[in-house]
């Protein structure tokens, strides 16, 4: 199966769109519940806007490869205050295993791919995209942080994100932009691409109405 880029981007737009508005609706806990969800759907869309030609062992390899990291990382960081610095995940993001949400590694997989993609439109070297599409997930999860303390996805100790947790997000990134740089088309998917801005449009919106007090 293979859906367009057409089709996967407006898909994801409307995923995200419906979820903006759910979150701030009367009904924020009910599609909060749907966030493990919302994460699956987007890797199957960004699996299955990839051409079928493409889809290769070495591409499953670095989305193995990235998961794996990912999940591994938020392991250390919950366990040993290491990298990121201390913090608990909330029942926000589903099922955990060791106390680590099992779709944080699918997280990892679609934040890597996207960024790599839209660093893409900027530069058009292999390490200038890894490096590049690291400042971008960083940049995100600058974005991210308010939203995830409001709707419990984890909580830092001490109220506060440490600078230490940026930090251990660049060094994490170049890690798994590296990865995916050595399978990723040399065109990247327009899907990827925009996905990006979805995502950092959606946690911006959602930063404004939580500094305006409406959620």
């Amino acid at each position: 199966m293979y859906l367009s880029n057409l089709r996967s981007i407006a898909i994801i737009a409307i995923l995200h769109a419906v979820g903006l508005y759910g979150l701030t609706s009367l009904y924020g806990n009910l599609f909060l519940d749907l966030t493990p969800l919302n994460l699956l759907i987007t890797a199957l869309i960004f699996w299955l806007a990839t051409e079928p030609e493409k889809r290769t062992k070495n591409m499953g390899g670095a989305w193995a490869a990235i998961f794996a990291i990912g999940w591994g990382v938020e392991w250390l960081g919950v366990h040993t205050g290491l990298i990121f610095g201390e913090y608990a995940y909330g029942p926000t993001l589903g099922v955990k295993f060791f106390n680590i949400p099992l779709v944080i590694g699918v997280n990892w997989i679609i934040v890597t791919l996207s960024a790599y993609a839209w660093a893409s439109v900027w530069t058009s070297t292999r390490w200038g995209r890894v490096l590049l599409g690291s400042a971008f997930m960083v940049l995100l999860d600058v974005a991210i942080e308010p939203v995830a303390i409001r709707y419990n996805y984890w909580q830092w100790a001490e109220g506060v994100v440490p600078l230490k947790n940026y930090l251990g997000w660049f060094v994490v990134s170049l890690a798994v932009t590296g990865i995916w740089s050595a399978v990723a088309p040399k065109v990247p998917n327009r899907t990827h691409q925009i996905t990006y801005f979805v995502l950092f449009l959606f946690f911006l919106t959602l930063n404004v109405f939580i500094y305006v007090g409406l959620v």
